[in-house]
């Protein structure tokens, strides 16, 4: 619709509003070499010229005059969605009989039951356009093939109808036939479009297949789309395990593609255990989105864990430079807030830069400081990590450890036993200080033979 039509159709509305009709005709000729399909125009039109017969009767008169235009054209789709928008505000419309009736044969002519229907519904005849019509859309759209959704039994089709009985008959996921009437079907059953992924499952299983392998972005966004926008990884596992996908070809698909996934730009996963994957409105990389995660981040626990996330996908997408600078100066602006006697966070900052030293290379303004990326250091003599091994009372041993524990050393967790002290597994050898009967175990000799020698 050009905007000289669209001008026209705003200046017709206006005119109706105003209670102007003596230019209507004027205008709607002007609109037919392109006659508006907005069902907000013909909502607004229907509902302000229906209130009199006369006008009703100009109305029905101007829209028959579109739809000839567009049958001409063999848009019968777009006549017939207006028709439909049309028919609630009027009582009788003879003079959109005829079209009606054309438009829904080039429609559902290739249906082998509409035929039958037309007949039965009595919509061949003239008098009651509107009731008959109503009821020979429920007979379509309750045809055989059509896919229903129900709250809690899951996916249906409709294997017969009996629209004399007025029931259909639907074969759910658990393969029991249930019988519906119509009202039922208005009432607990959802219509499933025929380009749904739902219904695609039925009818076109195969092609869906290779749309999933050929291109499984596309087909991931294409199926979270009609889902709503946003699903779960487990719900998304059961939609596409029933009546589609083996467990084993599912698993097999998911793990090929799973960072195909993360690094589109329009898929976003929140949440560790079970995400819930949903389509971003503007495109995000996930070098960016994993950057902003390690910025916001308050503990180094979620640095390390941001960090992880980003080398995983190393193999299939280099990291921009922007990305690895934001990533440099977080970090050191993070090291820096460390106070100087807290070991434990000296740790953690060393543990995750020696991770981002890994990821990020040795370019030049992206690399991290060696003094923090580099923690196995020997301790000096007299630092926390010669204390007596908390290992003495299962092994004797009443000398202070001589090992240089670098973990102990930064706080990490108690202090690394000596590999002298602690036999990896049973021993039967006799003590080495000659006393006969004392035997080793995993935890040092037995309770009534433990060795009093200075020497194991």
């Amino acid at each position: 619709m050009t905007r000289e039509t669209e001008q026209i159709a705003a200046d017709l509305l206006q005119q109706i509003r105003e209670h102007k009709y003596a230019k209507l005709d004027e205008l709607w000729v002007k609109l037919l070499d392109d006659p508006p399909t907005q069902p907000a125009f013909y909502q607004e039109l229907g509902q302000r010229l229906t209130t009199t017969p006369k006008r009703e009767q100009q109305l029905v008169e101007m829209v028959a005059l579109a739809v000839m235009q567009w049958t001409d054209q063999g848009r019968h789709a777009d006549a017939l969605k207006v028709i439909q928008i049309i028919l609630p505000h009027t009582k009788n419309p003879k003079d959109l009989h005829e079209p009606l009736v054309a438009c829904l044969r080039a429609v559902y002519g290739g249906r082998p039951s509409f035929e039958r229907f037309l007949k039965a519904s009595g919509l061949l005849y003239d008098t009651e356009i509107k009731k008959n019509y109503l009821k020979l859309r429920m007979w379509l759209l309750c045809d055989e093939g059509r896919v229903f959704r129900h709250a809690t039994r899951g996916v249906g089709v409709v294997t017969a109808i009996d629209e004399v009985e007025g029931f259909v008959e639907l074969a759910f996921e658990d393969e029991r036939p249930t019988r519906f009437s119509f009202a039922g079907v208005r009432q607990f059953l959802e219509a499933v479009p025929d380009r749904h992924v739902l219904a695609r499952k039925v009818h076109d299983p195969e092609g869906l297949m290779e749309q999933a392998r050929k291109d499984p972005a596309a087909f991931l966004k294409w199926v979270v789309k009609d889902m709503g926008g946003q699903i779960r990884q487990s719900e998304l596992k059961t939609l596409l395990t029933t009546r589609f996908f083996k467990p084993s070809q599912w698993t097999a698909w998911w793990n090929k593609n799973r960072y195909v996934f993360r690094l589109d730009p329009y898929i976003e996963f929140r949440g560790a255990a079970n995400p819930t994957i949903a389509l971003r409105k503007e495109p995000r990389s996930f070098h960016e989105e994993c950057a902003e995660a390690f910025e916001r981040a308050e503990a180094w626990a979620d640095r390390n864990q941001a960090a992880q996330a980003l080398a995983k996908v190393q193999s299939a997408q280099a990291m921009p430079e922007a990305v690895a600078r934001r990533l440099a100066a977080a970090y050191g602006v993070a090291v820096r807030a460390i106070a100087p006697a807290n070991y434990a966070q000296r740790l953690d900052a060393a543990y995750t830069g020696q991770a981002l030293r890994e990821l990020l290379g040795e370019s030049e303004g992206v690399a991290l400081d060696r003094r923090w990326t580099t923690w196995r250091r020997r301790p000096r003599i007299g630092t926390r990590s010669f204390r007596r091994c908390w290992w003495r009372r299962r092994c004797g041993w009443r000398r202070r450890c001589s090992s240089s524990c670098t973990i102990a050393a930064r706080g990490w967790r108690p202090w690394k036993r000596s590999s002298r002290c602690s036999p990896s597994r049973r021993s039967t050898r006799r003590c080495s200080s000659g006393r006969a009967g004392r035997r080793w175990n995993r935890s040092g000799p037995t309770r009534a033979s433990r060795c009093r020698g200075n020497t194991c």
